[in-house]
């Protein structure tokens, strides 16, 4: 996991070479600006973003 809670796994990033810069650059192309919207950010095996925004959440109880 990459981001949870709205919050980033740095060392995550980093075992896997890569910054918070692609991470924000990857966010962005699916349309989130702020860190804060992402409940759970991982990536699958073969390196692809799943995201779960807080919005997907809305109305769950």
């Amino acid at each position: 996991m990459l981001v949870v809670d709205g919050n980033i796994a740095k060392h995550r990033l980093s075992e896997l070479g890569l910054s918070d810069e692609w991470l924000k650059q990857e966010l962005n192309k699916i349309g989130i600006n702020d860190i804060s919207e992402v409940t759970i950010a991982q990536l699958n095996t073969t390196g692809k973003l799943y995201v779960d925004k807080r919005s997907d959440w809305d109305g769950w109880q």
